[in-house]
C-alpha cells in the first residue's frame, strides 16, 4: 500500500499555508488600500495646489493694486507726473523722461515691485523705472491697458513683453477731476514666484506659456534639465483634458502632474508635479515592513506550528502505538491517561474496543474450550414425557430437537414452516398449564416483545394448541454462562467482565421498556458461538413489574440462589432487584462462587435478607478493589444502597483494571 505524507506533516503544512494565505490576503488587502490611499493623497494634493495657487495669485494681485493705489494717491508725485505730461504737451513731444524714471525706481525701492511705468491717457507709455531712455510705445495692444482705459479704474492681470510675462495693476493718476495718465506697477514671474507658491502647495511648480505648439518654461522649481524634459514632454503630448492627473518621467524620476490654467488670454499655465517617490515612501516602508513581518511570522509560524502539530499529536501517537500493541495481542499496552478533548473520545473509543476484543478473545476461549466436550455431556437430561424430535405443533412448528428446561416450560429447537426459519420454541409444562401460568406467559410476551437489543434475545411469537402453549423466539446456538462455569470452575477476569458489560446493556433496554427479569442467573445468558452476550427468558416477568411500580403479587419468583431479599420476603420488586441478582452473578462469574449456599431454601432465602455476603478477596486475592466495591454494593440489602441503575454498574465494570 503507498503510503502518503505523515499526519503531522500534512497539519503543519496545512498550519503553514493557511497562515501564509492570511499574511498573504493582509498584504495584498494593505497594499492595495495603501496604493489607492497614496493615489488619493497624491490627487488631493494636487487639487488643493491648484485651489491654493489661484488665492496666491488673486491676493498677490490685490496686494499690488494696493500698492499701486498707494503710489497713485501721492499728491506730490501725481503733481510731478502731471508737469511733465503737460510739458510734453508743449514743447512738441520733448520732455524729461529720465526724471520720471528716477522718481519710479524710487517707488520700486520704497514698496518692492519690480517694474513701474507711466502712461499717457490716450496708452502711450512714457517713462519706465527699469528703461530709463525707453523709447515712447503704444500700450494698447495690452488688454490690461486697454481694460484701464476703456473703465478708469484700477484693474489687475497680467502682460507680457517680449519673452518675459508680469503680473501687473493699473491705475488711473488723477490730478482733482482731471486724468492725468495711468501708472502700472508689475512684479516679475519668476522662480522666485514659483519658490512662493511650491511653499504653500508642497508641490513642484513650473509657469508655461504655450504659443501654437510651442510650450517655454517662465519659472518653476525644477532645475534646468527637468525643465527640458517638461517642454519636450508636454510638446509631444498636452493632455488633452486640463486639471487631468498624469504620470510623467522628467529626469529618470517619476512624477504625477496636472496642468492647470494660469491666465487664459495670455496663455499661461500652471504645471504641478509630485513625485511618486516621495508620496509613496510611507507607503512603501510600510510594504517592506509588512513583508518583512510576513516573512518572519510565516518562519515563527513554522516552527510553532511544527511544535504544536508535534506535542498534540503526542497523544495520538501512543493511542497508535498501544492499539499496535494490543493488535499483536499485547493487551497490556499503556493507553494515554491524559489527552485533550479531541482525542478523548478517540482514546476512549479504542480503549475501548481494544477490552472488548480482549473480553471477546476471553471470552471466545472458554467457547472452544467447552466445544470440545462431548455435546451428550453438557446437554441437560429431558424428562421423557418432552415432545419428540419431528412431531409439528400448529401445523406450523417442527421440534427439531430439545434444547432444555427453563423455569417454566421447555425448550426446543424448532422450524417455522412458514417462514422457513430455525427458531427456539419454548413449552409450557404440562402441570404449569392453568390460566394463572398463561397469563403469565402472555404477559411476558407483551413484555418482552417491547425489547429490541442485541444482547436480548428476541421473542417472535405465541401460541396454544390443545393443552400445549408455547412461544418462538430467536434461536442461539451457543452455551448458557451456566455450562461455561460449570466447566472452567470461573471465568477468565476480560471474559467476566466482557459477558457483564453486555448483561448490563441488555438488562438496561428491558428496564428502559419497563420489564424487569426476576430471574437472573447463569442458566438464563447465552453466549453465542461469535461470544456475543443475550440474555432470555424473561419467564417471570408480569404486567406488574413495570419500573417505579409496586407489585402486588406476593408470589416469590426467581431462583432462590440469586433472588434479592425484597423477593424473598414478598416485597414488590424494580430493576434494582435484577441489579441484586447481577451482583451475585458477577461474583459467580468472577471467583466461581456465589455469596449464599444452603440445602434448606428457607434458609437460603433468609441469608439473602439477613446475612452479609463474604468478600471476593476471600476467594480470588488479587481481585481488583474496585470490583470488590462494585460487587459488595450490588449485594447490599436494601435497594436504595444499590446502584439505581444497570448502566452505572456498567460503567463501573468498564473502569476496572486487572493486575495481569
Amino acid at each position: 500500500m503507498k503510503q502518503s505524507l505523515k499526519l503531522s506533516t500534512k497539519l503543519t503544512w496545512t498550519v503553514i499555508a493557511l497562515i501564509s494565505i492570511t499574511v498573504a490576503v493582509t498584504i495584498l488587502v494593505t497594499l492595495y488600500f495603501g496604493q489607492n490611499m497614496a493615489e488619493q493623497t497624491i490627487r488631493e494634493k494636487l487639487n488643493s495646489s491648484q485651489l491654493i495657487e489661484n488665492e496666491f495669485v488673486t491676493q498677490k494681485s490685490r496686494q499690488l493694486e494696493l500698492v499701486t493705489l498707494l503710489v497713485a494717491s501721492d499728491p506730490a508725485f501725481v503733481a510731478y507726473i502731471a508737469q511733465s505730461l503737460f510739458q510734453l504737451d508743449d514743447n512738441s513731444n520733448q520732455i524729461d523722461t529720465s526724471s520720471i524714471a528716477d522718481l519710479l525706481r524710487e517707488r520700486q525701492q520704497q514698496y518692492g515691485f519690480d517694474v513701474a511705468l507711466v502712461a499717457t491717457v490716450d496708452g502711450q507709455m512714457v517713462a519706465r523705472s527699469d528703461q530709463p531712455t525707453a523709447p515712447r510705445r503704444d500700450l494698447n495692444d495690452q488688454p490690461l491697458m486697454t481694460k484701464a482705459i476703456e473703465t478708469l479704474i484700477p484693474v489687475s492681470g497680467f502682460w507680457h513683453e517680449g519673452t518675459e510675462f508680469y503680473q501687473s495693476a493699473v491705475v488711473p493718476l488723477a490730478r482733482g477731476s482731471n486724468l492725468v495718465g495711468f501708472l502700472m506697477t508689475s512684479t516679475r514671474i519668476d522662480n522666485s514666484l514659483a519658490t512662493d507658491i511650491k511653499q504653500l502647495t508642497g508641490t513642484d511648480i513650473a509657469i508655461l506659456h504655450r504659443q501654437k505648439n510651442q510650450v517655454s518654461v517662465l519659472a518653476g522649481t525644477f532645475n534646468l534639465n527637468q525643465k527640458q524634459h517638461i517642454k519636450s514632454n508636454l510638446k509631444q503630448q498636452w493632455p488633452a483634458t486640463e486639471q487631468s492627473i498624469q504620470e510623467q518621467r522628467i529626469e529618470e524620476r517619476l512624477y504625477q502632474s496636472q496642468l492647470s490654467v494660469m491666465a487664459e488670454n495670455q496663455n499661461l499655465y500652471y504645471f504641478n508635479a509630485v513625485a511618486s517617490d516621495v508620496i509613496l515612501a510611507p507607503f512603501n516602508k510600510t510594504r517592506n515592513a509588512l513583508l518583512l513581518v510576513g516573512a518572519i511570522m510565516i518562519i515563527v509560524a513554522f516552527i510553532i506550528a511544527a511544535w504544536i502539530v508535534r506535542t498534540t499529536l503526542v497523544p495520538l501517537r501512543k493511542i497508535s502505538q498501544a492499539s499496535q500493541l494490543m493488535a499483536g495481542g499485547e493487551y497490556n499496552a499503556e493507553f494515554p491517561q491524559k489527552v485533550g478533548a479531541d482525542l478523548a473520545v478517540l482514546n476512549s473509543s479504542i480503549h475501548t474496543l481494544a477490552n472488548d476484543i480482549r473480553g471477546r478473545e476471553s471470552l471466545a476461549k472458554h467457547m472452544v474450550q467447552l466445544s470440545k466436550q462431548s455435546q451428550q455431556s453438557i446437554a441437560p437430561q429431558l424428562k421423557k414425557d418432552l415432545i419428540a424430535p419431528g412431531k409439528v405443533i400448529g401445523q406450523r412448528f417442527q421440534i427439531l430437537q430439545s434444547i432444555g428446561v427453563g423455569g417454566m416450560g421447555a425448550v426446543f429447537k424448532a422450524k417455522d414452516q412458514e417462514l422457513d426459519e430455525v427458531v427456539a420454541l419454548k413449552v409450557l409444562k404440562n402441570r404449569q398449564q392453568s390460566k394463572q401460568a398463561i397469563d403469565q406467559l402472555k404477559d411476558e410476551i407483551r413484555m418482552a416483545r417491547r425489547i429490541s437489543h442485541p444482547n436480548v434475545v428476541r421473542i417472535h411469537d405465541y401460541g396454544q394448541i390443545g393443552d400445549k402453549v408455547f412461544i418462538s423466539m430467536e434461536y442461539v446456538q451457543g452455551f448458557t454462562l451456566d455450562q461455561i462455569i460449570k466447566h472452567a470452575g470461573k471465568m477468565r477476569p476480560y471474559a467476566a467482565r466482557h459477558a457483564a458489560i453486555h448483561i448490563c446493556r441488555g438488562l438496561a433496554a428491558a428496564h428502559k421498556e419497563g420489564v424487569i427479569h426476576r430471574d437472573l442467573k447463569p442458566a438464563n445468558i447465552i453466549i453465542e458461538l461469535d461470544t456475543s452476550v443475550k440474555l432470555m427468558d424473561f419467564g417471570i416477568a408480569s404486567v406488574d413489574n413495570v419500573i417505579g411500580q409496586i407489585s402486588k403479587d406476593l408470589e416469590i419468583g426467581g431462583t432462590i440462589g440469586y433472588i434479592s431479599p425484597e423477593q424473598a420476603q414478598g416485597h414488590g420488586v424494580d430493576e434494582r432487584s435484577d441489579i441484586y441478582s447481577l451482583g451475585i452473578l458477577l461474583m459467580e462469574m468472577f471467583v466461581g462462587k456465589r455469596p449464599f449456599y444452603d440445602k434448606d431454601l428457607e434458609q437460603l432465602m433468609l441469608k439473602h435478607v439477613a446475612e452479609q455476603p463474604p468478600e471476593i478477596n476471600d476467594f480470588w486475592s488479587d481481585a481488583p478493589p474496585a470490583l470488590n466495591e462494585l460487587i459488595r454494593a450490588c449485594l447490599a440489602k436494601k435497594p436504595a444502597d444499590r446502584p439505581q441503575s444497570v448502566d452505572q454498574v456498567a460503567q463501573q465494570l468498564k473502569a476496572i483494571k486487572f493486575f495481569s
